[in-house]
């Protein structure tokens, strides 16, 4: 798990293939939960950096609670959704 700081931005990044290959979605969103399981960002897009590469920068309050925060990524086409969850620890 990666251990962070409060004071510095946090990229969540995430990468879509179809088939192997490097695909823009219609939609890419995410959320991310704090300790307790409330969203600090909420369903928000993400920024497409390039074909199948999106990123997010995530800027923690300076009283952001410490703890293990909960990361979900969703790529969104059509009816389909591929989601792609991931941890980070803020220190």
């Amino acid at each position: 798990m990666k251990e962070l700081d409060r004071d510095g931005t946090i990229i969540c990044d995430m990468t879509v293939r179809v088939n192997g290959v490097l695909h823009n979605p219609a939609q890419a969103i995410i959320t991310i939960k704090d300790p307790v399981g409330l969203p600090v960002v909420d369903e928000e897009e993400m920024t497409r950096e390039g074909t199948g590469k999106y990123y997010y920068d995530y800027n923690p309050a300076p009283n952001a609670k410490r703890g293990c925060y909960q990361v979900k990524c969703v790529a969104i086409e059509g009816l389909r959704s591929t989601p792609i969850e991931g941890v980070f620890y803020l220190k």
